[in-house]
């Protein structure tokens, strides 16, 4: 996760602000079994979580997207399970940081599929609204983020403009 304040990306005292997938929901976080190497909270949402519910978990998360789409209960299900992991994740964020707007990104969160279904659960936990749009770069923003991030280190991330970050 990505924090911008005051129009500046925070990373943190030691640049692990916003490290989300780390959080320790879920399971037991104190059973070894528990602490796997992403972080609990990544375990649930992230794409290898999403093929695992689906079949024999071979499946590209595109095609259980895409099935859901075309009427397939089970892969509705599975984008339904996700959500609902996912909008924990989301609540605690909006709890904790009370941002202005959240803005879901990658492969998964850039659907508007997954992100109404967020924001639906999301609103359940909250008695708040909490704004949630996917953003506009679409599946690579996560790569787009990590080389702004980098370069970032290199300019003053003002400076770049998004078209020059990824000539």
């Amino acid at each position: 996760m990505g924090l911008v304040v005051g129009g500046t990306l925070f990373r943190g005292q030691h640049g692990r602000a916003g490290e989300l997938g780390l959080l320790p929901l879920g399971a037991d976080p104190h059973q070894a079994a528990s602490q796997a190497r992403a972080g609990l909270f990544e375990d649930q949402v992230d794409s290898p979580a999403v093929r695992s519910l689906y079949g024999d978990g071979t499946l590209p998360v595109s095609e259980i997207f895409a099935r859901a789409s075309a009427g397939d209960e089970q892969a509705a299900a599975v984008i339904e399970t996700l959500a609902k992991s996912a909008s924990v994740g989301i609540a605690s964020v909006q709890a904790l940081l009370d941002p202005d707007l959240i803005v879901l990104g990658g492969g998964i969160g850039s659907r508007p599929e997954f992100v109404d279904a967020v924001a639906r659960h999301v609103s359940v936990l909250l008695p708040f609204a909490t704004p949630i749009e996917a953003t506009g770069i679409g599946p690579e923003a996560g790569m787009l983020g990590a080389l702004m991030l980098g370069l970032s280190d290199l300019a003053p991330i003002e400076n770049i403009a998004p078209q020059e970050a990824v000539q």
